[in-house]
C-alpha cells in the first residue's frame, strides 16, 4: 500500500515538477545564436522521424489508416521525457552544448507546430 502511495506521490508531483523546471532551465536562444544550432535541429528533426516514426508507419499499416499512421509517427518520433532528461543531465555535466540539447528537444516544439 505504501509503495502504490510513494510511486503516486513520485509520479504526480516529482517528475512534473523536474519537466517543468528543465523545460524552463532549454536555452532555447542557443538555437539562433550559430547557424549549426537551427542546422542540428533540422537534421535531428529528421533523425527522429526516420528512427522512431518510420517503424509505427510499417508496422501498423493493417491496423490504421493512413492519417492515423502519420499521426501516430509524428508522437513517436518525439520522445520527449527520455530526451529532456539525458539532455539536462549532459549540460550540468558539461558533455554538451546548450545548443545541442535545445536542438534535441526542439523536434517535440515542432511536431506540436505541424499537427496543429
Amino acid at each position: 500500500m505504501f509503495d502504490s502511495k510513494l510511486t503516486a506521490v513520485g509520479f504526480g508531483f516529482f517528475i512534473p515538477f523536474f519537466f517543468v523546471y528543465s523545460g524552463m532551465k532549454l536555452q532555447i536562444s542557443a538555437l539562433f545564436e550559430s547557424s549549426s544550432g537551427l542546422a542540428k535541429l533540422a537534421i535531428f528533426l529528421l533523425l527522429f522521424l526516420i528512427v522512431r516514426g518510420v517503424p509505427a508507419l510499417l508496422l501498423y499499416r493493417k491496423v490504421l489508416d493512413r492519417s492515423e499512421r502519420l499521426a501516430l509517427a509524428f508522437f513517436q518520433s518525439t520522445q520527449l521525457p527520455l530526451v529532456l532528461a539525458i539532455t539536462t543531465i549532459a549540460v550540468a555535466g558539461g558533455h554538451m552544448r546548450e545548443s545541442t540539447a535545445a536542438a534535441l528537444v526542439g523536434p517535440r516544439y515542432c511536431r506540436r507546430c505541424c499537427i496543429r
